[in-house]
């Protein structure tokens, strides 16, 4: 299984992907150009984290009309899966893959921390291996309140497309368990197709073990036995 992992100015962590698919998972990467305009042969795109473009005028809005993103669309719009992390997420809100959009933290600040995250479905190709109701992984983000305008975080929740949730640590959801100010504490959705995911927490940095645990390696797992299968 190879990945496909798309390089933005301004884009960062892409070294840590290729460490969890390589050394972790024995897969392949490949890291795509943003002017990237050739068909996109992989069995997954990853759109990582970082600030594209720096950020402006408003993130991912830049790196939405990148020549790959084109190649993206039609990849994703052909069943391929699509992760999007942190910056990757606000990328495809832009491109209006998914639905919503990330503004700045609540308090007005980065934020960089563990999360207590509650898995509200387990059923997608993105989470099909976590075994368990409550996992934790790190956060560090300025932009990553997610919202909408009128009525798109309601047709999200009522289509069943929340799929990661901040929580504590009892998989309560609370207002002071959510870093960022995200409506209903949302920190992951899908597309309707179930092809695309973004997400705010960054499993990449919680893979390995080196920072406390590896429940992040679970997302990828996931990935990995949907496309084998």
């Amino acid at each position: 299984m190879k990945f496909g992992i798309v390089v933005f100015p301004g884009g960062s962590f892409a070294e840590d992907y290729v460490h969890v698919i390589n050394d972790l998972l024995s897969c392949k990467t490949e890291y795509i150009s943003h002017n990237n305009t050739e068909h996109l042969r992989y069995d997954c795109i990853i759109l990582p984290g970082g600030y594209s473009y720096a950020d402006k005028p408003r993130c991912g809005s830049e790196a939405r009309l990148s020549p790959v993103m084109n190649e993206i669309i039609s990849f994703a719009s052909n069943g391929g899966p699509v992760i999007g992390i942190g910056n990757g997420f606000q990328i495809l809100t832009e491109a209006h893959l998914l639905d919503g959009r990330l503004d700045a933290n609540i308090e007005g600040k980065f934020i960089c921390r563990e999360s207590y995250i509650k898995v509200e479905n387990r059923s997608t190709m993105f989470t099909s291996s976590i075994n368990k109701d409550l996992i934790r992984m790190h956060t560090a983000h300025y932009f990553g309140r997610y919202t909408g305008d009128a009525g798109v975080v309601d047709r999200v929740e009522n289509e069943g497309r929340v799929v990661l949730r901040y929580s504590d640590k009892d998989g309560r959801i609370t207002s002071e368990s959510c870093p960022e100010g995200s409506e209903n504490n949302i920190a992951a959705i899908i597309s309707k197709s179930g092809n695309i995911i973004g997400m705010m927490p960054m499993p990449e940095r919680s893979a390995d073990g080196l920072y406390g645990n590896s429940d992040g390696l679970d997302i990828f797992k996931s990935v990995l036995a949907q496309v084998a299968n």
